[in-house]
């Protein structure tokens, strides 16, 4: 391979775009199952019957995916240490199918008898359960899977769309159960049963088998990494975690919650996630009581999604063409709490258009907000692996879901709650947690680190310490390669040998003297920083970058 050939990495990932849309897929069929019972929670309590279909019960198969993120983030972390990112893929999406298909198994059974309210409840609720230990095994890496697949010039929009597929399963999910699910006409004075429900076991199987097509995809086409890493900063990272001992969890986990900024983004973040992930969860509750039908409901949450959808394409542009990550997140947060006020100022009886409109505001501005904070965790705790920051995150907005979700669930049946609309209990909770979540995103000022490492080496510089690697170049040390590159840029001094450098994990004086100023946003060519871990390439991984 010449050394034309790899001064362009992203060109050998040839395939990168299959990656994304297998990976797309998987993560959008997985976000199915979550919304499946919420657009027509009235039909479902009608479906289990007086004694098992109450609405605390309906809400649970939804929040069960916020109750079981954290065991599943947990688990997805291990296997992708373990097994990497295939692995992790095929076994999420296993999960999900065998989650969909115990709703086939307990809504069949139902519907022919052979068990009880209470028995099809927990064939629903235990699916679900599998279902939700899998979604934290997709949400938690579109920001890995674009690092690990494209350059830095289609990093951005790759984990925009990735990072938008759950989002968008939710909104398909917030219109399949109203396709196929119909409830017989009953007159005023009768109570629908299960027998004037028809569809909901259609519904599971449709479910079913479009999981069951993704696994299949996934196991004969998603592969684990390209043949060469598509940029400079992929390259150092894989080879530092290649060559120093593998850190713990617990360690990674320890060094998180050091990370001022990152503990900021994590708490803005997770107000910011719960409300949306309490909005999904009670849509219908929410417009219902104000005279809106589950149609209505489920129209709602397919436009709050897909003009998020549209936002966020619009984001993943401007984050590309700016890379000013920081201050679209907080000129975002701001815009998200105009967008939550005019809403609940909407929200109200015969107001449909007004109502309609808030949504699709909401939607535009709220969910371009999670592509964004990946890229900014991304960049904040470069070099780790992005699965267990963005988890950690999710982790917190899920919590904190359960939390809003019951809260608003009580203060939505509080009596009287609907008496002056738009001045209701559950308004003033939504408007003062975002404030607090803006306020507490002022005091955010990551790094750009990742960022830092891609702009400080040429391309010349790139080329040389790639081509070396691929042609597996065991003639020269560690130490000889990593300055080889330092003296071509000019930017950074030899580093040392491998003892002092590497395990000690400190820098030398004249290292961090000769360092230039870091990457800011008004600047997107100047110099940055290198971490030691980022420069130093043992001559043990040359042979796992070999063709």
């Amino acid at each position: 391979m010449s050394k034309a050939d790899v001064s362009s990495t992203g060109s050998c990932c040839s395939n990168r775009k299959l990656q994304l849309a297998l990976f797309s897929m998987s993560n959008l069929s997985n976000a199915l199952l979550w919304v499946t019972f919420s657009p027509i929670s009235n039909v479902v309590q009608s479906y289990l019957g007086p004694k098992v279909g109450n609405i605390t019960n309906v809400n649970i198969l939804a929040v069960v995916f916020q109750i079981f993120y954290t065991p599943g983030t947990i688990l997805g972390v291990l296997i992708v240490k373990k097994y990497g990112v295939r692995g992790a893929m095929l076994a999420g999406v296993l999960l999900t199918v065998v989650g969909a298909l115990l709703r086939v198994i307990g809504t069949g059974l139902y519907e022919y008898n052979h068990i009880d309210a209470t028995g099809v409840f927990l064939w629903l609720i235990f699916g679900q359960i599998l279902a939700s230990i899998a979604q934290p095994f997709f949400v938690n890496i579109p920001a890995a899977i674009s690092s690990i697949w494209f350059p830095m010039e289609e990093r951005d929009m790759a984990t925009t769309i990735g990072s938008l597929c759950s989002p968008l399963g939710n909104a398909i999910g917030q219109i399949l159960p109203i396709i196929f699910v119909v409830q017989s006409a009953v007159n005023d004075d009768q109570t629908p049963t299960k027998s004037d429900i028809h569809g909901m076991a259609t519904l599971m199987i449709v479910e079913f088998l479009i999981n069951c097509a993704m696994l299949l995809l996934v196991y004969a086409y998603f592969e684990e990494k390209p043949a060469i890493p598509p940029s400079h900063a992929i390259l150092l990272r894989n080879a530092a975690n290649n060559s120093v001992n593998v850190t713990t969890l617990r360690q990674d986990i320890d060094t998180l919650m050091k990370d001022k900024n990152y503990l900021i983004l994590f708490l803005a973040f997770s107000i910011g996630l719960g409300i949306f992930n309490s909005l999904i969860n009670l849509i219908n509750q929410l417009v219902y009581p104000q005279g809106y039908s589950n149609d209505d409901a489920g129209t709602f949450g397919m436009v709050l999604i897909l003009c998020g959808l549209v936002g966020a394409g619009i984001i993943g542009v401007v984050l590309e063409k700016t890379r000013a990550y920081k201050t679209i997140l907080k000129v975002g947060f701001v815009t998200n709490l105009a967008a939550i006020i005019i809403w609940c100022g909407m929200l109200r009886s015969h107001n449909y258009a007004g109502l309609l409109f808030a949504f699709c505001l909401l939607g535009f501005c709220i969910l371009p907000m999670l592509p964004t904070v990946l890229e900014n965790c991304a960049e904040v705790t470069y070099p780790m692996l992005e699965d267990l920051p963005v988890g950690i995150l999710m982790i917190g907005g899920n919590v904190l879901s359960i939390g809003f979700t019951f809260v608003l669930q009580a203060l939505i049946s509080k009596d009287g709650w609907t008496s002056n609309p738009p001045l209701l209990p559950a308004n003033g909770l939504l408007i003062g947690v975002f404030f607090l979540a803006t306020l507490l995103l002022f005091a955010y000022n990551g790094e750009y680190k990742r960022l830092n490492c891609e702009l400080n080496m040429s391309p010349d510089a790139n080329s040389n310490v790639l081509e070396r690697l691929i042609n597996g170049d065991a003639s020269a040390d560690t130490a000889t390669i990593v300055s080889d590159s330092d003296r071509e840029s000019g930017r950074i001094a030899r580093v040392g040998s491998v003892d002092n450098s590497v395990h000690s994990n400190t820098w030398s004086s004249s290292t961090m003297g000769s360092m230039q100023q870091p990457y800011n946003e008004s600047s997107v060519n100047s110099d940055s920083n290198l971490s030691q871990r980022q420069t130093v390439v043992l001559l043990d991984v040359i042979k796992s970058f070999r063709l």
